[in-house]
């Protein structure tokens, strides 16, 4: 197979380390000027606080392909752990000096490089006691990479709404957006949901409250209401839980440790706001001196995502993240 070059931007991993992953020829190297980009990427005057730097090649020994997937999921992946942009333009198709640039058209998110990441990695014990991003690379790319090109992509979308989030001007956007990825996560869940527990109303009880309403209808309205009762009521998303409901089921299920009376009045609150953001263009009750209630949204969807991408509550405790404000996780 022929190894392919991809040159990664704003790529760093913690100490200059090299990581290899043999069962998915991927391998990340640091570039000389990659310890200048992360020791001075914060700094006030330095111009490496936004940009993209070439820090990193990333070598896959896939078909092209292939490839060139691994190379996108890696992209997106390392994203959301180290919270900046982290991308590339392109590939040498071979490992040689002399092989051609291809230029290739890539997700870019508009966001600076100042962040502290997500996931620093994990606690790791003998005989390398330490703190290891590697492992926690290893867990989800056994995750994501064994995956269909369409799984693989359901899987990563919530990764793609919350860097599009992160990379909004307005507080509002970015809270919809994150707002929107917890709810399409927490629509999914509800279908498997459904399938072990099933439906609130059955097809049988759905005719049945159709039919009551439409004969009760028409002894009180003109035809025109009553075509307007009947649209309504065939709506599917009338018979299930609301959508906060939905959220509620999706958390107890992952099971991340969230005190569940507390995240009961955070969605409820959070639907409440969103309802302001979309049909009033309010977005004055997101964040005041007692709540926030954007960062506690953040906190719930970093830690869907966690689990999506395959930590589980077992890793999860050993998992060294920054204090991320919102909901206590015990």
């Amino acid at each position: 197979m022929t190894e392919r070059v991809y040159p990664f931007l704003n790529l760093t991993l913690p100490e200059n380390d090299v990581y290899t992953n043999d069962e998915y020829g991927i391998r990340i190297e640091p570039i000389e000027g990659a310890n200048e980009f992360e020791e001075n990427r914060r700094e006030l005057d330095s111009e490496y606080r936004s940009g993209y730097w070439h820090t990193a090649n990333v070598y896959i020994d896939q078909p092209k392909d292939e490839a060139d997937k691994i190379a996108n999921a890696l992209s997106m992946i390392l994203s959301f752990t180290l919270s900046r942009d982290v991308t590339f333009n392109g590939r040498f198709p071979e490992n040689t000096e002399d092989a051609p640039f291809l230029r290739m058209s890539t997700a870019t998110f508009d966001i600076d490089n100042t962040n502290n990441p997500l996931v620093k990695g994990l606690i790791t014990g003998k005989p390398n006691p330490g703190v290891k991003l590697g492992p926690f690379l290893d867990v989800v790319l056994d995750e994501v990479l064994p995956l269909s090109e369409a799984e693989r992509k359901d899987k990563l979308s919530p990764i793609s709404q919350f860097l599009e989030a992160k990379a909004s001007v307005f507080a509002s956007t970015e809270f919809l957006l994150m707002w929107v990825a917890v709810e399409s996560c927490a629509n999914e869940n509800y279908e498997s949901y459904k399938e072990s527990v099933g439906d609130l109303f059955n097809e049988e009880e759905r005719q049945r409250i159709q039919d009551i309403v439409i004969e009760t209808a028409e002894q009180e309205f003109d035809e025109k209401k009553v075509d307007f009762l009947e649209r309504r009521f065939r709506q599917n998303y009338l018979y299930e839980y609301g959508i906060d409901l939905k959220i509620k089921i999706f958390l107890e299920y992952l099971d991340i440790g969230f005190d569940m009376d507390e995240i009961e009045e955070i969605v409820k609150e959070s639907k409440k706001i969103r309802n302001l953001v979309v049909h009033e263009a309010d977005s004055g009750k997101l964040i005041n001196e007692e709540l926030n209630r954007l960062g506690e949204l953040r906190k719930i969807l970093i830690y869907i995502i966690l689990r999506r991408i395959g930590v589980d509550k077992k890793m999860q405790e050993r998992l060294v993240t920054p204090m991320f404000p919102g909901p206590e996780i015990s």
